[in-house]
């Protein structure tokens, strides 16, 4: 069974072999419910379509479709393929 020490500042480091099982990523969320005076259990939050909101937000201009087909001219063109 993994274990995990409870720092000064009450933090703890998940074991790596119950981040790999758990699929979780820096940054990642997780939610605690105390079972009974002896239990913790955890669970990574879900996340919710309004979490990735954003997300491919670019400030670039968008590109007419000529505009696109001259770029991808120019890329076969520099690769030798026309």
């Amino acid at each position: 069974m993994p274990t995990a020490t409870l720092t000064s500042k009450g933090q703890i480091t998940i074991p790596a072999e119950l981040r790999v099982r758990m699929h979780l990523q820096p940054g990642d969320q997780l939610d605690f419910w105390e079972s009974d005076a002896s239990q913790l259990l955890l669970a990574p939050r879900k996340r919710s379509l309004d979490d990735f909101f954003g997300v491919l937000h670019s400030d670039a201009a968008p590109l007419s479709v000529e505009a696109m087909d001259d770029v991808i001219g120019e890329a076969v063109t520099e690769a030798g393929l026309s």
